[in-house]
């Protein structure tokens, strides 16, 4: 139940869901690209850059990484934060089409 002098042209929920929506996008995707860039100046050659799969693989898997831990780490950060945030993009959108 609303207060009697409740005015629904001042609600400004939906605004601040889409600036909070937003600024979650923005900071995943930038947090995203930050890590897979950093990740790609640990790759040194193109061998490396060839065994990658392998190496976040081997990672999701558990299995020890011969070279470290920090290359298939940044590269799997960076890929799941660019993906999670187009996700929360697109699920806004799918939202704003079901009201509409």
């Amino acid at each position: 139940m609303q207060p009697a002098n409740h005015n629904p042209a001042e609600d400004n929920t939906a605004t601040d869901w889409a600036l909070v929506r937003l600024v979650a996008i923005s900071m995943l995707v930038g947090f995203g690209v930050v890590m897979f860039a950093t990740g790609m100046a640990y790759v040194k050659d193109l061998d490396t850059l060839r065994n990658v799969p392998n190496m976040v693989w081997d990672f999701v898997c558990g299995r020890p990484v011969e070279s470290g831990i920090i290359l298939p780490l940044l590269l799997t950060l960076g890929t799941l934060s660019i993906l999670v945030g187009v996700g929360v993009w697109l699920a806004g959108r799918w939202r704003n089409r079901q009201r509409a």
